[in-house]
């Protein structure tokens, strides 16, 4: 085993080095707190090491270490999410099936899983899949709450609902302070590109920026749907740099060596 030892040369010259930290770290790490970086983050539900198959049961908490959860508040008869592969073919639910015959995602094919709210948790067999996978007719409420509390923007896809632009759906923007926006099907054509409604459509929905909404962040975002699918979540979140934690550590050690030597 290796052993460095410190001379008291050596620790001489650390001291001195340590007690002019605070001259030249200080003024740094005073400007280095105000700097930060994005991390993008994206939510396919199609993670094989999730175990996200078609017919999944889903808890809501499989992607807690990105940084964001997910609940239900079903308006059928069971409160659970459930995964939805839409690669698959004559499903229960063929207008969840890709591709799409219209909206800003028509013709668009390998979209993989989507999160739904589960109209039956039926698995005869016994394998811990749902059997025929369906979305819940009357809809509900699929939540998202970001870990983060500053997240800048987001975007995601919307499969198969609204049905049209006259239905009772809506989507809750919340930021941490407990401001709100609501957007309705109307709002979603304004606020979308190339977005259109109807049965087997699908849309994407990009750059959704909290300063467009006139937020302060996103903290959550509560998707009142009829039926249909969320997918694709993504979102972008401000860091702080981690060489801003480690100047203002050596700024502080500075001073303690300086207050030892005094």
């Amino acid at each position: 085993m290796n052993t460095q030892t410190t001379t008291p040369q050596r620790a001489g010259k650390l001291l001195a080095l340590a007690s002019a930290i605070p001259f030249v770290a200080l003024p740094f790490s005073a400007q280095a707190q105000s700097a930060s970086e994005h991390i993008y983050v994206e939510v396919s539900f199609d993670e094989v090491s999730a175990g996200l198959d078609h017919g999944t049961l889903f808890s809501g908490d499989e992607y807690a270490s990105s940084g964001v959860t997910f609940s239900v508040d079903s308006n059928g008869q069971h409160n659970q999410l459930l995964i939805f592969d839409t690669d698959v073919s004559s499903t229960r639910d063929t207008d969840l099936e890709n591709p799409f015959i219209g909206g800003n995602l028509q013709g668009v094919t390998g979209l993989g899983n989507a999160l739904i709210i589960a109209e039956n948790v039926i698995d005869r067999n016994g394998d811990g899949l749902v059997d025929n996978p369906d979305d819940e007719a009357r809809g509900g409420t699929i939540g998202v709450v970001f870990a983060n509390e500053q997240v800048t923007d987001v975007g995601f896809n919307l499969y198969d609902t609204p049905e049209n632009s006259r239905s009772d759906v809506s989507i809750v923007f919340k930021d941490s302070s407990g401001a709100e926006v609501i957007w309705r099907a109307d709002d979603l054509i304004v606020n979308g590109s190339n977005v259109e409604f109807g049965n087997h459509y699908g849309n994407s929905f990009t750059d959704i920026t909290a300063a467009s909404l006139g937020l302060t962040n996103i903290k959550s975002i509560d998707f009142n749907i009829e039926s249909g699918a969320v997918d694709h979540l993504h979102f972008c979140a401000v860091v702080p740099e981690p060489s801003s934690v480690a100047l203002l550590g050596l700024g502080a050690l500075g001073m303690l060596f300086r207050r030892k030597r005094a």
